[in-house]
C-alpha cells in the first residue's frame, strides 16, 4: 500500500521522501508529530505542501513513515503533481522562476549577482558596497532560493540543484554547488571561501549586539567553523533580528576571517541576501533605526548643551528697541511737559515784558516831554537873562547920563529932564523885578522838571532793566526749549539707530536656516560657536549635515559674529554634507563628522583669540 521513494537526478520520476506535510487544517505538520497524532487519531489525514501551494485543489496524501527519523511519502495510488519538488525538482525550479520572472536556459539561471570576487569591494565605502548588495538579480535570487529550500532538506538540493549555474555581475557564472554550502553537514576541515561569494544554510542561534554591529550567530555545533552574519546598529533593530532565532536561512555575501578566528558575514539588506526558510513572514528591510541615531547624537553631543532655533532668532535689540520704547516715550513725554512749562514761562515774560516796554514807552515818551519843557524853561530863563542884562544895561546907561554935565546938557537939548530919565530908570527897574520874578519861577519850575527827569531816568534805568533781565530769561528759555527739543530728536535718534540695528540683526539672522538640532559650545563667555546637527536618511543611506556658526553672546542673546566684524578673509561659518556612504560605516562616518566638527571649531576659535 505504501511505497518507498528513490532520489533522482532531479528529471526522473522517482519521489523524494519529506519531513514536513500539511495537517487537516492546512498547518505544518513534522513526521515526527504527525506519527503522534497518528497514534491518537489513526484516520487523520496529512498533505503535501509543495502539491498544495502550487494548486490548493489538488490535496496530495501523504503519511509519515516509520523511519528514523520519520519522513513523510505519498500513498500508493496517489500523485505529486508534475511540478511539485518532491517528484520533479527541476521542473519545481523552473515553475517558481516563473512566478518570480526570472528565466532559465537549460541549467543556467539568467541572473546577474554581485561579483564574485569581493577583495575589491568589502573594504570600500558604504555605498559602494550597498550598490553591490542591493542589485534587483540579488533580491530575485534570494526568492528563488526560499522557494527551493523552504521545508527542502540540505543534502537533497546540493544532489537536485548542484550542477545549475548562475551568473555574476564579473561576467563570471558559477555553480550552485560552488556557492552554496551547509553550515550544518560542512566537513570536518572545511573551511568558507574568504572574500569570495559565499551562500551558507543554516540555522540562526541567537542575535548579538556589540557597539557597533548586531551579530546573528549561526548554529555551529556540527560546523567546523563560527559564522556570525554582522548587520550595521544604524540599519537594523535588535529586537527584530532576535525574531531569526531558531530559524533556518540563507544568506549570500562575502565572508571574512577576524584576528580571533571567527568569519563575518556582513548583510547589508536582508531581502537581498538573506532567504529566511519558513512561511511564517518575517519583513526585515534595512531602514535607518531612530534610536541608534538618538544614541548616536548624545554621544555625539555629549558636553553640548541643545538650544532652540528660537534661542537664535531671539532679537538683542528688538528687545533692547522694546525697552528703550517705554523709557524714551516716558523721557519724551517728560521733556514735552517741561518743554510745555518753559513755554508758559517764556509767554508769562513775554507778556510781563510787554508791559514793561508799555511803560518804558510811557515813560520814555512823559521824559521826553519834560525834557522838552525843560529845555523851554532854559530857553526861557535864557531870555529873561538876556531882557535883564538889556535892562540893566539901559538903567547903567541912564544912571550915567543922569550924572554928567555934559550928558545934562545933552538931555535938555534932548529935551529930556532928569524926571524923565528917572522915571525910565524906575520903569527899567520895575522890568527888571518882574524878569527877576519870572526867572525865579521858571528856576522853580526847571528843578520841578529837573526833579521829575531824575525820577522819570530812575523809573526808565529800572524797567530797561527789569525789560533786560527778562529778554535775558526769554533766551534761556528759548535755550533750554532748544536743548530739551534736541535731547527729544536725540532720544529719536537713538530709538532710530536701535531699530535700525534691529533690522540689521533681523536680516542678517534670516540668512541663517538651520534644518537639524541646534547645539551650543560655550567658547568664552562672549563667546560661542552654535552647531547644526541633522541627520538625513533615505533607502539606505544616511547625510550628516553639520553647521557651526561663531556667536557672540550678550545678555542670554546670540549676535552672528559678522554684526560687528568684517569676515574678508576668514569665514565666520561652516557647513558641510557628510555621506555615510562615502565611509566603511556609519560608525567612521560618525568619527568624520566629530573630527569636521572639532576642524571647524578651532577655525572659528582663531578669530577671536587672534
Amino acid at each position: 500500500m505504501m511505497k518507498s521513494n528513490r532520489l533522482s537526478d532531479g528529471n526522473a520520476d522517482h519521489d523524494v521522501a519529506f519531513y514536513v506535510a500539511l495537517d487537516e487544517n492546512f498547518q505544518k505538520v513534522s513526521a515526527v508529530e504527525a506519527l503522534k497524532i497518528k497514534a491518537r487519531f489513526p484516520k487523520a489525514i496529512f498533505y503535501c505542501p509543495k502539491c498544495y501551494n502550487i494548486d490548493p485543489n489538488n490535496k496530495t496524501r501523504v503519511y509519515p513513515s516509520s523511519h528514523n527519523p520519520p519522513r513523510f511519502n505519498r500513498w500508493d495510488g496517489k500523485s505529486h503533481l508534475e511540478s511539485c519538488q518532491y517528484k520533479n525538482a527541476g521542473q519545481y525550479l523552473r515553475a517558481i522562476s516563473q512566478k518570480i520572472q526570472v528565466s532559465i536556459n537549460g541549467r543556467n539561471i539568467q541572473l546577474s549577482l554581485m561579483p564574485y570576487e569581493g577583495r575589491g569591494i568589502v573594504n570600500k565605502a558604504l555605498g559602494v558596497r550597498m550598490k553591490n548588495y542591493t542589485r534587483e538579480d540579488n533580491r530575485k535570487f534570494m526568492e528563488l532560493i526560499k522557494g527551493i529550500l523552504t521545508d527542502f532538506e540540505m543534502k537533497y538540493f546540493q544532489r537536485k540543484y548542484n550542477s545549475y549555474k548562475v551568473g555574476c555581475e564579473d561576467g563570471t557564472s558559477h555553480s550552485f554547488k560552488k556557492l552554496f554550502t551547509s553550515i550544518d553537514n560542512a566537513k570536518a576541515n572545511f573551511k568558507p571561501y574568504e572574500e569570495k561569494l559565499n551562500i551558507v544554510v543554516g540555522q540562526v542561534k541567537e542575535a548579538i549586539r556589540n557597539d557597533h554591529y548586531i551579530l546573528l550567530s549561526m548554529d555551529a555545533s556540527r560546523s567546523p567553523y563560527e559564522l556570525y552574519l554582522s548587520f550595521d546598529r544604524f540599519f537594523y533593530h535588535f529586537d527584530s533580528l532576535s525574531q531569526l532565532a531558531r530559524k533556518r536561512i540563507a544568506s549570500m555575501g562575502y565572508i571574512q576571517k577576524q584576528r580571533d578566528g571567527l568569519y563575518i558575514m556582513e548583510i547589508g539588506s536582508m531581502p537581498h541576501q538573506v532567504a529566511i526558510l519558513d512561511d511564517e513572514p518575517i519583513h526585515l528591510s534595512p531602514s535607518i533605526q531612530e534610536t541608534e541615531i538618538s544614541s548616536f547624537l548624545k554621544q555625539l553631543t555629549a558636553g553640548l548643551h541643545p538650544i532652540k532655533a528660537e534661542d537664535f532668532y531671539r532679537s538683542y535689540y528688538q528687545q533692547k528697541l522694546e525697552q528703550l520704547q517705554v523709557s524714551v516715550n516716558s523721557e519724551i513725554d517728560t521733556l514735552k511737559e517741561r518743554i510745555k512749562q518753559v513755554e508758559k514761562e517764556k509767554l508769562e515774560n513775554r507778556e510781563q515784558r510787554m508791559k514793561v516796554e508799555e511803560k518804558l514807552s510811557k515813560i520814555r515818551d512823559d521824559l521826553s516831554e519834560t525834557e522838552r519843557q525843560i529845555k523851554t524853561a532854559n530857553d526861557i530863563l535864557a531870555d529873561l537873562r538876556q531882557k535883564m542884562n538889556m535892562a540893566q544895561s539901559e538903567i547903567n546907561q541912564l544912571e550915567r547920563e543922569s550924572q554928567s554935565w555934559l550928558n545934562w546938557v545933552r538931555n535938555l537939548i534932548d529935551r529930556r529932564t532928569f524926571k524923565m530919565i528917572r522915571f525910565k530908570i524906575e520903569l527899567n527897574k520895575g522890568e527888571m523885578m518882574e524878569y527877576k520874578r519870572r526867572q525865579e519861577e521858571e528856576k522853580r519850575r526847571l528843578d520841578s522838571l529837573e526833579n521829575d527827569r531824575s525820577i522819570l531816568k530812575n523809573k526808565l534805568q529800572m524797567n530797561e532793566k527789569e525789560s533786560s533781565a527778562l529778554q535775558d530769561k526769554i533766551k534761556v528759555l528759548d535755550e533750554r526749549s532748544f536743548e530739551l527739543d534736541r535731547e527729544i530728536e536725540k532720544w529719536k535718534q537713538e530709538l532710530k539707530r536701535i531699530k535700525d540695528q534691529a533690522e540689521r540683526e533681523k536680516e542678517l539672522k534670516a540668512t541663517y536656516q538651520f534644518h537639524g538640532q541646534l547645539y551650543e559650545l560655550v567658547v568664552n563667555p562672549n563667546w560661542s560657536v552654535l552647531i547644526d546637527l541633522q541627520l538625513v536618511h533615505q533607502n539606505r543611506s544616511m547625510d550628516g549635515l553639520i553647521g557651526s556658526y561663531l556667536v557672540q553672546k550678550i545678555e542670554n542673546f546670540y549676535l552672528p559674529y559678522e554684526y560687528h566684524h568684517k569676515t574678508k578673509s576668514a569665514k565666520s561659518s561652516y557647513r558641510r554634507t557628510i555621506q555615510s556612504n562615502r565611509y566603511h560605516t556609519i560608525e567612521k562616518m560618525t568619527d568624520a563628522i566629530q573630527f569636521k566638527l572639532s576642524e571647524d571649531v578651532w577655525q572659528l576659535y582663531s578669530l577671536i583669540s587672534e
